[in-house]
């Protein structure tokens, strides 16, 4: 069977010095052919873009795209190698010009609606892609990106951090506030319509919140103050094993032996 793998760091060997049998897809067996175009860093909409490339020109049995944070911008560099620069929130970039370019976008350009907005438009454009090319696949979420809380009925019961980063709480009335929340709750059903059947955990956590060990190589930055910071850990032994086994149990669902 041909598998194709399309994600960000948690689909591919970051977080390992020595990486070979510990992420989560090599548990797949030999038996499988496997093409894994996950990046780490890689943003929602180039996993979208490269998803669709791969697949105007190869067939494959299944595909399993694991969605990044929303927290993400992907710039293409000016040269011929299509080199790219990924903006993070979670680590920084260091070293001019770049990181200027980082502390304008973080400051003025960063919107959290608007890229919930996206993942949710990405992901609807590519399942109702995939269908059209007859292709059974896979949908995870890697990262918590706020779709939980697209879940409640009343933005009142969401959390803070929602409320905070996607609405605005505390910088608009109420009825904005309703009206913007039932924009992202229609755009949420619609999601479900068109592919909540297919995505492994779209009404539990991410694989990031569900770490139980962390990978052995741990990464650090240094901000602007000369402060050392420590990235985002990256899932362990364990944590690959347990994701592994979430893909193993929803493929049966679909027919599929990995």
């Amino acid at each position: 069977m041909r598998i194709l793998i399309v994600g960000d760091c948690v689909s591919v060997n970051c977080g390992f010095v020595e990486s070979q049998g510990k992420v989560w897809h090599h548990n797949i067996s030999d038996q499988h052919a496997i093409t894994n175009l996950s990046h780490g860093g890689y943003s929602n909409q180039k996993i979208f873009i490269e998803t669709i490339k791969e697949l105007n020109k190869n067939k494959y049995d299944l595909v399993i795209v694991q969605w990044a944070s929303p927290y993400r911008l992907i710039l293409n560099l000016n040269d011929f190698y299509d080199n790219t620069l990924t903006l993070n929130i979670n680590n920084p970039v260091t070293g001019d010009p770049f990181n200027q370019f980082y502390d304008i976008w973080m400051k003025n350009f960063l919107n959290s609606k608007t890229e919930l907005t996206d993942l949710m438009t990405y992901a609807i454009a590519l399942s109702v892609f995939l269908k059209s090319k007859k292709q059974d696949y896979i949908f995870i979420k890697g990262a918590d990106t706020l779709l939980d809380d697209l879940q409640q009925d009343d933005w009142h019961n969401c959390r803070e951090e929602f409320l905070n980063k996607v609405l605005f709480r505390d910088q608009y009335p109420d009825f904005k506030i309703d009206r913007v929340y039932k924009e992202l709750k229609h755009q949420y059903q619609e999601l479900v319509r068109t592919s909540g059947p297919q995505w492994l955990n779209l009404y539990g956590p991410g694989w990031r919140d569900q770490i139980i060990d962390e990978a052995d190589d741990i990464h650090y930055y240094v901000d602007d103050h000369g402060e050392k910071h420590r990235c985002c850990p990256y899932p362990g032994i364990k944590s690959n094993q347990q994701q592994y086994q979430a893909v193993v149990e929803f493929a049966k669902k679909l027919g599929y032996q990995l």
